[in-house]
């Protein structure tokens, strides 16, 4: 079985070959003698492929080299002492450039034309150039796979077995790497574009700083959505942290950011702030495209241009809010281990809050606390007792500097109405202090 695995390795890798040489045969050169495309364009859509091809070539040379009659002793060595290298670059702008080349094919005719012909090349195989572009994508996870085969049927006294071993391991990292460059390099773009489309009109929105509230900012969604009350036309782009809200920007403005097509509408939403309401009240055609954002200032009640895109919105935020929650579950076990400590942590903050004499005009009641202590937010589920609401979960809090205040916030939403009502004067709280024996007013 080790020989039929490293056989298949060789003869796949000898097909490959063949794909890497009809990408550069049968559709860069031609499109660059025939100028086609720019050499700017080019680049953007090949990338490196010429030196995978190189890297492919040497590989499968020494991979051959290593056939005497037929058998294989040892390829592991041949792994360890080949470099991947030109994999990350290629892989991380790969999905840029297949977006890349689909925004060609819809500009430029005679491109559109040149892809359609090639396919009835019998070289093409019938195959659309992005299928080709994937491949080294594929590859490269593939010979981690292959490994794992070829390592699964070699003994551990064999003297391949060793260099097999390293060679998975490193493979498993690169492929890891890759992923998370790739990641990081679709996220740099996309916040690129986001920069480049909305004129936030010298308002503090970074999205390269590190986020407080997840591990790593990651883009969701993007999408037009409206006001459900008054149709104001929106557009929004959801980060499983933060929420930001644009608006179209008329011809006639001026905009500080050029070719800019949108305004900032409201200072971002963060993630920790909010919670969703799937089904306002009203109408039975406002509940199939309508939903609701509740956050530490009122409540947004949002459209989607249909019932699809309602359940996509909904279905990214309850993804990402259970993300989130899970995440500050974490953070928080952490922060109360001795051993996870930070120069900065001083202690947790416990509390649970109680209303008094707390009187509400509307006929709905669905009051809820929200409660800030730095840039952390909590919120209490909701409670429709009045004027006495209790709300019985803990709140906890890690405590960083002995500065921060404290500020509890009270609301009610009256679902009839989407209107909130809030006042902090009727709080009445109390304070648990979890680690350290502070009291903070």
């Amino acid at each position: 079985m080790r020989q039929e695995v490293i056989y298949e390795l060789i003869k796949t890798e000898q097909s490959y070959g063949r794909d890497l040489q009809v990408i550069v045969n049968e559709y860069l050169m031609p499109m660059q003698n025939r100028h086609i495309v720019s050499d700017s364009d080019i680049k953007m859509i090949f990338l490196n492929i010429e030196d995978i091809l190189v890297c492919n070539a040497s590989l499968l040379n020494r991979l051959e080299n290593a056939q005497v009659n037929n058998y294989v002793d040892c390829v592991g060595f041949i792994f360890k002492e080949h470099s991947f290298e030109c994999y990350t670059d290629y892989c991380k702008s790969l999905n840029v450039s297949l977006k890349y080349l689909q925004s060609l094919r819809e500009e430029k005719k005679h491109l559109k034309n040149f892809l359609k012909d090639q396919m009835s090349n019998p070289e093409c195989r019938q195959l659309d150039l992005s299928s080709f572009l994937l491949e080294p994508m594929q590859r490269i996870t593939r010979y981690a796979l292959l490994l794992k085969q070829i390592l699964h049927y070699t003994s551990t006294s064999h003297r391949d077995h060793n260099d097999v071993l390293q060679a998975l391991r490193a493979m498993e990292e690169r492929v890891e790497r890759i992923n998370v460059t790739t990641t990081e390099f679709e996220y740099q773009e996309k916040v690129n574009s986001i920069l480049r489309n909305v004129d936030f009109h010298k308002k503090k929105v970074d999205l390269t700083s590190p986020p407080r509230y997840v591990k790593s900012r990651k883009f969701v969604l993007e999408g037009p959505l409206s006001k459900a009350k008054s149709g104001r036309k929106l557009y929004g782009y959801l980060f499983n942290d933060i929420i930001i809200f644009t608006y179209p920007k008329s011809n006639s403005s001026i905009a500080m950011v050029k070719g800019a097509k949108y305004w900032l509408y409201r200072d971002p939403l963060y993630i920790n702030e909010i919670s969703l309401h799937t089904s306002p009240m009203g109408k039975a055609k406002m509940k199939e495209t309508c939903f609701q954002i509740f956050h530490k200032n009122g409540v947004m009640t949002l459209k989607a241009p249909n019932a699809s895109e309602k359940a996509r919105w909904v279905d990214a935020l309850k993804r990402v809010l259970n993300e989130y929650k899970e995440y500050d579950k974490e953070r928080k076990n952490n922060a109360v281990n001795p051993k996870n400590f930070t120069k900065k942590f001083i202690g947790t903050l416990q509390i649970s809050l109680e209303g008094s004499k707390i009187y509400v005009n509307e006929n709905d009641i669905n009051l809820f606390c929200t409660v800030n202590l730095g840039r952390q937010t909590s919120r209490t589920e909701y409670s429709h007792n009045v004027p006495n609401p209790i709300w019985n979960q803990p709140l906890i809090f890690e405590v960083v500097d002995m500065r921060d205040v404290l500020k509890i916030t009270v609301i009610n939403i009256d679902y009839n109405t989407n209107q909130e009502d809030s006042n902090d004067n009727f709080i009445k709280w109390y304070i648990y202090i979890y680690i350290f024996n502070y009291l903070f007013i």
